[in-house]
């Protein structure tokens, strides 16, 4: 079975053509994609208002069809991540569909807290060592992730930030180690005490940061919830209230993603991340989305990214367009990296000479190359409608509305 993105119009796309009903002018053709399709993860760019996330719920909906219709099967877990933080329209949009397909276990964040800090030590260190890759040097950057790492280690590790950020004061983490009294501990303790108050206090002051934005939200608690758990959840990264703070979110949400890929549990998952341009200049959230298309295939994950524009991706823009199994733009003024996907056909062009009476005659020819893909055709897409380009091949699409039917 394949889920359902729209018609097709135009194109030599058949590999995810469906045959749809027979009319007066012929058969309708559909483009669907299986699970499998998808998991070769998709890129969809467009600029706004021209309907990325309606495609990405598009998307949602019909692979949620899909689950209900085969309920001996584990439910295919949807995560759908915000990063602009602004669409409550879509939020509750995204509830119902949830609900009308039969998932029960539907959680929002920053609503409701996140586990942050579930896990082993080496889990929380991976999680939290992004937040100081944000420009720092590479030696600074080390410098920050080995204090990390004693702090997470003296004692149990921490379940909430305001824990973490107690043991990072200038001395505490010394003296947590001390109290162990054990000769490796002792050893840590002098390892913690070679770094200045002034060291200890960049790192204090760069997680005391985070709390303005995410507060408790990330705290490992009773009712917080967990990515391997939920049915489908809804992410809202203040990639417009708290820009600052954003890729700090971002690039710790990417890695607890990237620990269901470490550890597949057989389930079936979509991630969609949402208005990526409002992160994707922060090199870490860049670096971790593409890291996780490289990867994730084979653990069962599908991704589904969302820019305005290619260079919106960030500094790894090349590498996600590369590795995206499907690529779907909505209309954008430059969609030359695009059409380059689907490659070039050879077209027969004439030379032509006019004669004394002013009629053209064909006097010789050449075989030049061609775009597959139209470049003024996707430049000039109405809303509504999409080229998707996927191994060479494209078709213009008219994307179907998400339904809660």
């Amino acid at each position: 079975m394949r889920a359902i993105l729209g018609t097709m119009l135009d194109g030599d796309l058949r590999a995810l053509a469906v045959r749809g009903m027979t009319g007066p002018v012929g058969a309708t053709h559909w483009v669907g994609f299986t699970f499998e399709d998808l998991s070769r993860h998709c890129c969809i760019i467009g600029g706004t208002g021209t309907g990325k996330t309606v495609t990405q719920m598009r998307l949602v909906s019909t692979f949620m069809r899909l689950s209900q219709a085969n309920p001996g099967e584990p439910t295919i877990r949807i995560i759908f991540v915000d990063a602009k933080g602004l669409a409550d329209e879509n939020r509750d949009q995204f509830g119902q569909l949830a609900r009308a397909r039969g998932y029960r276990n539907i959680r929002y964040w920053p609503e409701q807290p996140l586990c942050g800090f579930d896990g082993k030590r080496e889990q929380l260190r991976e999680r939290l060592s992004g937040l100081f890759n944000g420009g720092e040097s590479p030696f600074h950057h080390a410098e920050a992730v080995t204090m990390l790492d004693l702090a997470l280690g003296a004692g149990s590790p921490p379940r909430r930030l305001a824990e973490l950020i107690e043991r990072v004061r200038p001395g505490v983490t010394a003296a947590l180690y001390e109290l162990e009294g054990t000769e490796r501990s002792l050893m840590l303790k002098a390892e913690a005490s070679s770094f200045t108050n002034s060291q200890w206090n960049s790192v204090y002051l760069r997680l005391r940061a985070l709390v303005a934005t995410v507060g408790d939200r990330f705290d490992s608690c009773s009712d917080a919830w967990s990515l391997r758990d939920v049915d489908a959840a809804w992410i809202s990264v203040p990639g417009t209230s708290s820009p600052q703070t954003a890729g700090d979110v971002a690039s710790w949400i990417l890695s607890m993603i990237g620990e269901l890929a470490a550890s597949p549990d057989n389930r079936r998952t979509i991630i969609c991340l949402d208005e990526f341009s409002a992160v994707g200049q922060d090199q870490r959230a860049s670096q971790f989305a593409a890291g996780l298309v490289e990867r994730t295939r084979s653990a069962g994950i599908a991704i589904v990214i969302g820019a305005q524009t290619v260079a919106s991706l960030g500094e790894a823009a090349d590498r996600l367009l590369q590795t995206c199994g499907t690529v779907i733009s909505h209309r954008t003024p430059l969609p030359d990296s695009i059409v380059e996907l689907a490659g070039t056909v050879q077209v027969w062009e004439d030379s032509q000479t006019v004669d004394a009476l002013g009629v053209r005659v064909a006097t010789s020819g050449r075989i030049q190359q061609q775009y597959r893909t139209p470049p003024d055709l996707i430049r000039s897409l109405p809303i509504g409608e999409v080229v998707v380009v996927r191994a060479g091949r494209w078709a213009q699409v008219a994307i179907s509305t998400p339904s809660n039917s």
